[in-house]
């Protein structure tokens, strides 16, 4: 509980390798390192960083790692898109089928609880961005004069 800097460190660590294995491009590199993760138990270490909730820091990047070992496709951004490979999965289901089974057989009330606080976050958020949405970002002359450029636009086409 202590040493929070070996968490950190380990997290980065683990990211560092799955974000290797990812840009690579090779799918079954991939798969084969997200397998070797289950195999020698880091998803329950990963699952133990999220039940833990030591430090915002820890478990923020804890649910990212989780992320990176499920998720099988390549990284856009923050979205991730399938393999363009026929009849692969966006999820490892090695990775879920171990991920199950860590929840099933332990407590993990404190990975349920962080996961709360994600949810809550992102709803409060969209209220901000939905009361957002309704200012207006424009004056009703200018929506007139680009409504009037886009139909002049048309014309030209």
């Amino acid at each position: 509980r202590s040493d929070l800097l070996s968490m950190r460190l380990i997290q980065r660590m683990l990211l560092s390798v799955l974000v290797t294995a990812r840009g690579s491009g090779d799918t079954q590199l991939l798969t084969k390192l997200q397998e070797k993760f289950v195999n020698s138990n880091v998803t329950n270490l990963i699952i133990k960083f999220l039940d833990s909730n030591l430090a915002e820091d820890i478990t923020e990047r804890a649910w990212t790692l989780l992320a990176e070992v499920l998720c099988i496709g390549r990284r856009v951004g923050d979205i991730f898109v399938a393999p363009e490979e026929e009849g692969v999965s966006l999820v490892n289901k090695t990775v879920q089928q171990g991920i199950l089974d860590v929840c099933t057989h332990g407590d993990d009330s404190g990975m349920w609880e962080s996961f709360w606080v994600v949810i809550n976050h992102v709803t409060q958020n969209i209220r901000v961005a939905h009361a957002l949405r309704h200012l207006s970002s424009m004056t009703d002359a200018e929506v007139t004069t680009v409504k009037d450029y886009e139909q002049s636009l048309s014309y030209a086409v």
